[in-house]
């Protein structure tokens, strides 16, 4: 079709943990609780077909990204991958990233004249419809699974905590492939968001840069590493796609 090429759509989940033993300022996310920051990718079917939990609940989720092995794959311009026509969808939090790569594609900032600015907001509409994916996805993710309805509680072992995340994700996969639906007699408790407490002060940061604390090793960890995006919209094919939905008169659907 028009608007063809989409293999998937990305963004981030804040799982609710227990407060680490270890550097908790930097587990606490801005929603005003202790978090691990979960990226993840899902396909049409909602299937998630990438996870990366490296990351602490304070990191923002570019940055997630780019520590991730993903992230490497797509700023890497030797990289099949960009010579390819095929793309992830991601909001506004990836705009970084995106400047990096042909295969990340995130909305307008519909700037420009009003005939530019209706162009871009057609696009975002339809990019918007990609996205609503990932986002019924992490829905599913934690209706189906209780445990995600409450904070982990892996305080001195945080990996722990990670580790389950990519269980509970593929056990998803598996219930999605055989049609299974979501258990409508399943109901989120009220969790405890640890809120109107205090946190030290703490950037975002990988949950392991302290190899004491995890067990783990990342070997795609390079703590030199900061590649938050270079200047510039190097985005191209979200272009072409843009003046594609103009010529087919693909509008912002009503």
């Amino acid at each position: 079709g028009t608007f063809r090429g989409c293999i998937g759509c990305i963004d981030g989940l804040q799982v609710k943990i227990e407060a680490p033993v270890y550097q908790a300022a930097r587990y606490f996310c801005r929603k005003g609780f202790y978090a691990l920051n979960a990226q993840m990718a899902c396909d049409s079917h909602r299937r998630i077909i990438w996870c990366s939990t490296l990351c602490c609940g304070s990191t923002h989720d570019s940055a997630a990204l780019n520590l991730s092995e993903l992230g490497h794959i797509l700023a890497d311009d030797s990289h099949p991958i960009q010579a390819m026509f095929y793309w992830l969808a991601g909001d506004d939090a990836y705009k970084g990233p995106a400047n990096n790569t042909c295969s990340l594609l995130t909305p307008y900032d519909c700037a420009g004249d009003e005939a530019e600015k209706k162009k871009q907001d057609d696009f975002n509409a339809w990019l918007s419809i990609c996205r609503i994916n990932i986002e019924c996805a992490f829905g599913m993710l934690v209706w189906r699974w209780g445990i995600l309805h409450r904070c982990l509680n892996h305080p001195r072992h945080v990996e722990h905590s990670t580790l389950l995340v990519h269980v509970l994700a593929k056990l998803h996969n598996i219930a999605c492939d055989r049609k299974i639906p979501v258990s409508n007699t399943t109901r989120p408790c009220k969790m405890d968001s640890y809120r109107g407490r205090v946190p030290g002060r703490g950037g975002g940061d990988l949950v392991g840069r302290d190899w004491a604390e995890w067990r783990i090793p990342n070997k795609y960890f390079d703590p030199q590493d900061t590649n938050r995006g270079r200047p510039g919209t190097r985005q191209p094919l979200r272009d072409e796609l843009a003046d594609r939905l103009k010529f087919a008169s693909l509008g912002r659907p009503k």
